[in-house]
């Protein structure tokens, strides 16, 4: 992996104060990095192009069907499995290991 120039980024960590600040900053990023959150359905809601991790959720159900969305999960056979399937952690936690380069791959094609 090569280093990127990171000249563009900001790290705003700890710096909202409530949910407003949220997708006040949220509305103005060119995109949003997240797992299946509130800041997800923030971006959904103000149209913030969205890449967002999923384990054992179902994204089908959870997303509109947009361009401006890109769902990164590992297609393990047992996904999605969260309360259709099951209510309780599994064992093995096969939808949530991730190969880190096919992640940076499809978010170097997306944004």
């Amino acid at each position: 992996m090569q280093d990127k120039n990171l000249s563009n980024f900001t790290n705003l960590y700890g710096r909202t104060k409530n949910i407003y600040d949220l997708a006040v900053l949220i509305k103005k990023s060119e995109i949003l990095i997240c797992s299946d959150s509130a800041p997800m359905h923030i971006g959904v809601a103000v149209n913030t192009k969205i890449a967002v991790i999923f384990g054992p959720t179902d994204d089908k159900v959870l997303l509109p069907d947009s361009e401006k969305i890109l769902v990164l999960s590992n297609n393990a056979e047992c996904r999605p499995c969260l309360w259709k399937k099951r209510q309780t952690t599994c064992n093995e936690l096969y939808c949530l290991k991730f190969n880190i380069d096919e992640i940076i791959e499809k978010l170097e094609k997306f944004c």
